[in-house]
């Protein structure tokens, strides 16, 4: 028995159909699990990253631990050579690094442990997050700055983060003083991440300010690329 053309014609039409919509599907389905885990990045702070910690007895810095079902780990902060106590159910404030910018959010604490000097902190429930790509953010070329009193050359900058060359690999999560021309006082940033920059032994550096600073935009030298 013979196939109608009309009939082959319709068959083919319904494979083509079904194949571009398996393939819409599939492009759906791979983009909403990147943005999920890409959100996901956005509210958990960085490993080993400097938290700034506001609580009843004064600011101090932490470092970011560890995930765990009854919240996030912290490391004690530490005052004059001693751990700082911090309460059960004390309230707290605080400020670290994710991958997208830098998180803010009020929380509690759960618990604490005297003898690993690790206190865990309620996971929130409303986050604030700064994103760095929201603020205006533009190439740079030929500023010289420093970190960590290393020379390094400031490739970009915005007011919530900047980019740079520099000869000492840093470490993901690692706290470092900025020294920038136009500011008098080192301004302080957590790393995001580094890369080898050239085979002279250069890495670039990513790195968010642990809070927004002045941008001096009318005297910097912007790159051609910009």
């Amino acid at each position: 028995m013979s196939v109608k053309p009309e009939t082959s014609l319709v068959s083919q039409l319904a494979e083509m159909i079904g194949y571009f919509a398996m393939t819409f599907a599939c492009a759906v389905g791979v983009s909403y699990a990147y943005f999920t885990l890409r959100k996901r990045r956005c509210k958990t702070p960085v490993l080993g990253g400097t938290v700034r910690l506001r609580a009843v007895s004064g600011v101090y810095r932490t470092r970011f631990l560890r995930e765990t079902p009854e919240g996030w780990v912290f490391s004690a902060p530490l005052k004059r050579d001693a751990y700082v106590p911090l309460r059960e159910d004390e309230a707290v404030t605080a400020e670290c690094p994710t991958d997208c910018g830098v998180l803010l959010f009020r929380t509690k604490v759960v618990s604490r442990n005297a003898e690993t000097h690790e206190f865990t902190l309620e996971k929130p429930k409303n986050l604030e997050a700064r994103e760095r790509r929201a603020t205006k953010r533009a190439k740079i070329s030929g500023l010289k700055i420093a970190i960590e009193e290393l020379d390094a050359d400031l490739v970009d900058i915005s007011e919530s983060g900047a980019k740079a060359v520099l000869s000492r690999r840093l470490t993901h999560g690692e706290r470092v003083g900025v020294k920038l021309p136009w500011l008098e006082e080192p301004v302080y940033a957590a790393v995001l991440d580094t890369q080898v920059e050239d085979a002279r032994g250069h890495y670039s550096a990513r790195m968010v300010f642990e809070r927004p600073i002045k941008v001096n935009w009318s005297g910097l030298q912007f790159s051609s690329e910009a």
